[in-house]
């Protein structure tokens, strides 16, 4: 069956001059090609009232003009078709996604469409125009951010002062190539805490190539727990570990201070296992992958959550969730996948 073609303007155009000259309609749609109801069906659309230039008499007669604004307008109130259609099945099983991964829109849609999840192949706007519209069962609740905005604090400004070990190495001293993270092995370091009073911390690695995350519960902020970490890593597999930790950022907590004990190696006395670096202080984005993750990890373990009951097994479950969700940032891998990839490039064959 043929798909009906609506008219142009030129073909109404003609439907005028052809009116005028006293062409029957049927005669019209056997020129034009056309089934004669759809002249028909134009011709009553396209006619108005108009006054005769001779006579001065009101006479109805069709206008091309008419007939093409009506058109135009009967189109702007049906409004723009939804893409999705009745394609239930893709809405629910995006929408089901989001819930139980909490994970972001375009995340749960990068995920359906790798593992051929949906029929119908949205954009990541669409997405969120149907959340927006309520064509999707989300609201701005089940959303990781929320749509929350920050308050701006109505007291005076109170300023802090950081910890600051001025001969410690300053991330301006770090290599240039770093920054580019065209190389494996650079990674960036923070503690996420309890509520005040709390002494419980933990520890968050990101690689700053793969965003890859690791996470480790401490008993308290002391110096001693990360040098603990990391001999407990270099021991574990000395080889590995030298190739997979070049660098560390940190920022000025006082978790990190003892910068020498971090760099000096459990295995060689007179061996450093890797080189450390201290951002400015109050310069977060100078650890931006770092910052991003953390903000990442707080939608498990929000500000404020005590941290005492975690179990190892729960610090885990959350690292796991992290490294699972597909990034933008890497043409929507996961950072699991990217980080194994690197990896098995740095083991030797079997």
């Amino acid at each position: 069956m043929a798909r009906y073609r609506e008219l142009t303007i030129k073909e109404r155009y003609y439907i005028e001059v052809e009116l005028k000259a006293g062409t029957s309609a049927q005669e019209i749609a056997d020129k034009l090609g056309r089934h004669h109801s759809t002249i028909y069906r134009e011709i009553k659309r396209g006619t108005c009232t108009q006054m005769c230039s001779k006579t001065l008499a009101f006479v109805k007669v069709y206008s091309c003009d008419m007939g093409e604004r009506e058109v135009t307008d009967n189109k702007s109130k049906r409004g723009v078709q939804l893409k999705i259609g009745s394609d239930h099945k893709t809405m629910n099983t995006l929408d089901k996604i989001v819930k139980k991964e909490s994970w972001s829109p375009s995340s749960a849609l990068a995920y359906a469409l790798k593992h051929d999840m949906i029929d119908t192949i949205i954009s990541i706007a669409t997405f969120y125009n149907y959340i927006n519209g309520g064509v999707s069962s989300l609201n701005h609740g089940d959303l990781p951010r929320r749509g929350k905005i920050k308050k701006r604090c109505k007291h005076p400004k109170q300023y802090k002062t950081a910890h600051r070990n001025i001969l410690a190495p300053s991330i301006e001293d770090r290599p240039a190539d770093v920054e580019t993270r065209e190389e494996f092995g650079h990674w960036e370091a923070d503690l996420v805490v309890g509520p005040l009073g709390t002494k419980e911390a933990i520890l968050t690695l990101v690689e700053r190539r793969t965003r890859f995350i690791m996470m480790k519960k401490f008993p308290s902020r002391h110096a001693k727990n990360l040098i603990k970490y990391l001999n407990h890593l270099e021991r574990a597999d000395h080889e590995l570990f030298y190739k997979t930790f070049k660098t560390i950022t940190f920022d000025n907590d006082s978790a990190f201070s003892d910068w020498k004990g971090i760099e000096k190696s459990a295995l060689k006395k007179d061996r450093q296992r890797l080189n450390v670096y201290f951002a400015r202080p109050y310069a977060a984005w100078q650890r931006a992958s770092n910052e991003n993750a953390n903000g990442i990890v707080r939608r498990k373990i929000p500000k404020g959550t005590k941290l005492a009951p975690l179990r190892k097994r729960d610090v885990k479950r959350v690292q796991d969730w992290v490294n699972a969700i597909p990034r933008k940032i890497l043409d929507w891998e996961c950072a699991q996948e990217a980080f194994d990839r690197e990896i098995a490039a740095l083991s030797p064959p079997h």
